[in-house]
C-alpha cells in the first residue's frame, strides 16, 4: 500500500510539473525575450497659415545617410511615423505645393515613446 501511495504522489507531482512547464513557464519567458525595443513613434500636425489644418502634406524624416521615412497628413493635417529608429537631432520637414516647406530640427526619438511635432507651412 505504501508503494502505491508513493506512486500516486509521483504521478501528481509529474502532472503538476507538466502543467507548469506547458502553461506557466512559456508565458513567463515571453515577457523577457529579445532585445529591448529600439524604435519610437513621431506624430504631429501640419498647419497652413492661421493654424488651419493642412491635409495632404508630405512629411519627411531624414535619417542617417540618404534614408528617409515619409508620411502624408490626413484630412485633419495629422501624420504618424511608426518604427522610427531611436536617435537624436533628427530633422523633419513638411511640404505641400503652393507653400514654403517647414522644418523642425533637433527632434529626439526615444525607445517605445511618441514624440509630437507641429509644423506650420507659410505662403
Amino acid at each position: 500500500m505504501a508503494a502505491g501511495m508513493n506512486l500516486r504522489k509521483i504521478i501528481k507531482m509529474t502532472a503538476a510539473l507538466a502543467l507548469f512547464l506547458t502553461l506557466v513557464l512559456p508565458q513567463a519567458l515571453a515577457l523577457n525575450t529579445g532585445p529591448e525595443q529600439q524604435t519610437g513613434t513621431i506624430s504631429g500636425k501640419v498647419y497652413k497659415p492661421f493654424f488651419l489644418a493642412c491635409p495632404g502634406a508630405k512629411v519627411e524624416l531624414n535619417l542617417a545617410g540618404d534614408k528617409k521615412i515619409t508620411a502624408q497628413t490626413d484630412d485633419k493635417g495629422i501624420f504618424l511615423m511608426a518604427n522610427v529608429p531611436v536617435g537624436t537631432n533628427y530633422s523633419i520637414t513638411a511640404s505641400k505645393e503652393g507653400y514654403k516647406p517647414a522644418t523642425a530640427s533637433g527632434v529626439n526619438v526615444s525607445s517605445g515613446k511618441t514624440t509630437t511635432v507641429s509644423l506650420t507651412l507659410k505662403k
